[in-house]
C-alpha cells in the first residue's frame, strides 16, 4: 500500500499534457464520454478487449478530438419537445 502504479502517473501525465495543449476539462470529459459511447472501445471488437484507458483517450490532441466526436448526443426530455409556455397557457383554460 502507498505505492502508486505506473499507469496512474502515465494517465495523469497524458491529461496534464492535453490541458497544457489548451484542451478544456469539459473537452476531455466529452472525450471520455465518447469513448464510453463507442462499443468497439468498450470491448465489442474482434479481441473482446476494451480500449478505454484514460491514457489512450488523452494520448494526443487528435485522440481527444476524435473521442469527443463519438460522444452520444444528450438525451432529449419532454421539455425539449414542448413549447413550455404554450403548454402552460393551455393548462390555464385552453388559451393558445
Amino acid at each position: 500500500a502507498g505505492t502508486r502504479d505506473r499507469g496512474e502517473f502515465v494517465r495523469r501525465d497524458a491529461v496534464a499534457a492535453r490541458l497544457r495543449d489548451g484542451y478544456s476539462v469539459e473537452t476531455i470529459k466529452a472525450a471520455v464520454d465518447g469513448c464510453k459511447a463507442d462499443l468497439w472501445y468498450q470491448g465489442a471488437n474482434d479481441r473482446g478487449k476494451p480500449y478505454n484507458d484514460l491514457e489512450l483517450i488523452c494520448r494526443s490532441g487528435e485522440k481527444v478530438e476524435s473521442f469527443a466526436r463519438y460522444r452520444a448526443p444528450p438525451k432529449k426530455t419532454l421539455a425539449d419537445d414542448l413549447d413550455v409556455q404554450a403548454f402552460l397557457r393551455g393548462a390555464k383554460g385552453g388559451e393558445a
